[in-house]
């Protein structure tokens, strides 16, 4: 189904990828804050799965904090 009638799926998918990548990269552990679970809710994403787990692990790379 399209990521619009997904709800909260996305959102829960996007903190799956997070864990992921840094267990698998030994990274520290990173957390999706309030303000980007918000945006992966209103943000119509166009692509697919696989395109999510690239935007989430580009983040993650990219993080700050």
């Amino acid at each position: 189904p399209p990521w619009r009638r997904r709800g909260t799926g996305v959102v829960l998918l996007a903190e799956w990828f997070v864990r992921d990548f840094g267990t698998r990269n030994s990274r520290p552990r990173r957390v999706l804050r309030d303000w980007a679970r918000e945006q992966f809710r209103q943000h119509s994403f166009p692509g697919k799965v696989r395109e999510l787990k690239a935007v989430v692990e580009l983040a993650t790379v990219l993080a700050d904090g």
